[in-house]
């Protein structure tokens, strides 16, 4: 017999944040490589380049600390 599944509102905000905060931290995880990168590749690198890395990494964790918590 196959099992019914009530979805409220509730748990598909949940599954929306969730998907939503395993992609941000995808992108961090993929910026901390590419700017670790910029780090052993440094000559003409310039500084604003691994800034610039840095300020998107600080600001996906911003966003991350923003989305709800999980339950």
């Amino acid at each position: 017999m196959k099992e019914h599944y009530k979805f409220t509102s509730s748990t598909l905000n949940q599954q929306k944040t969730n998907i939503e905060k395993a992609k941000i931290e995808g992108e961090i995880i993929s910026l901390r490589r590419q700017l670790e990168q910029l780090n052993i590749d440094a000559d003409g690198v310039d500084f604003s380049m691994k800034q610039t890395y840095k300020e998107m990494i600080q600001s996906r964790q911003e966003a991350l600390s923003q989305l709800p918590a999980s339950r």
